[in-house]
């Protein structure tokens, strides 16, 4: 994957895999050690083909990815209702609204 897991979260209803990343492990130490130091934050969403193992396929979606600027250090994810919440280690949590991914 190339990024920090953090936190996962599965979706009940789905299925899906939801995960709090760290795309820059390094900064994240640093934001940890002074929270003016930013760390980008990413959330995959992981779609399996089929409900139980073993799995053929397996969908892995991008749906978030931020340099810090807007919410730094995040650490889990959570859908509901069209709607992701996205909360941080440090700092604060965002209520993002999904269109299509």
């Amino acid at each position: 994957m190339y990024t920090g897991v953090d936190n996962i979260e599965v979706d009940k209803q789905t299925g899906d895999v939801w995960i709090g990343c760290h795309p820059v492990t390094h900064m994240m130490l640093s934001h940890s050690q002074n929270i003016t130091n930013k760390a980008g934050s990413q959330v995959l969403r992981l779609r399996f083909d089929t409900k139980d193992a073993p799995y053929r396929n397996i969908d892995m979606r991008e749906v978030f990815m931020n340099d810090g600027s807007m919410l730094s250090g995040s650490s889990v994810a959570s859908f509901y209702d069209d709607k992701i919440l996205i909360g941080t280690v440090l700092d604060k949590m965002a209520l993002c609204e999904t269109t299509a991914f």
